[in-house]
């Protein structure tokens, strides 16, 4: 897997790094990776099943199923893909912004993948609605150039 400047496993570390800032909550970053890796499993990343056997009250044996995330590590581009759309589809529904670069490799910040110029627009219309503090909070990164 591609592991340079602008890769994709560079974009998954930098957009979990951006989920575990604004979750404010007791996660820590590699449980919030963590946790990205196991909603990607529906979508088709890697996984291992475990089988653990059980005792019911009454004696009754039974099996319980379970699937656990694999590492990113030795794994191709296109596993790599999965775990950065869903981190981008978690990112959207929860209303967080990741990073995205500019044409000429300023960082932003983003909601929903939209370019820059989108952005701009979309927190023109964030001021209409009323929600000012969540548009300064996003121009400061836009407009830094």
């Amino acid at each position: 897997m591609n592991t340079g400047k602008r890769s994709i496993n560079n974009r998954i570390h930098g957009n979990c790094r951006a989920l575990f800032e604004q979750a404010k909550s007791d996660w820590t970053f590699e449980e919030i990776k963590y946790l990205m890796k196991c909603m990607a499993v529906e979508n088709g990343y890697p996984s291992k099943t475990y089988k653990r056997e059980l005792i019911g009250k009454e004696g009754t044996k039974y099996s319980r199923f379970y699937k656990v995330a694999r590492s990113l590590s030795g794994q191709d581009d296109s596993v790599a893909m999965i775990l950065n759309q869903t981190i981008q589809e978690f990112a959207d529904a929860n209303n967080f912004w990741l990073i995205e670069f500019d044409e000429l490799e300023n960082p932003y910040r983003t909601i929903g993948g939209r370019t820059k110029k989108e952005m701009i627009e979309y927190i023109d219309d964030l001021r209409k609605k009323g929600l000012i503090a969540f548009a300064q909070e996003l121009e400061k990164s836009v407009n830094d150039d």
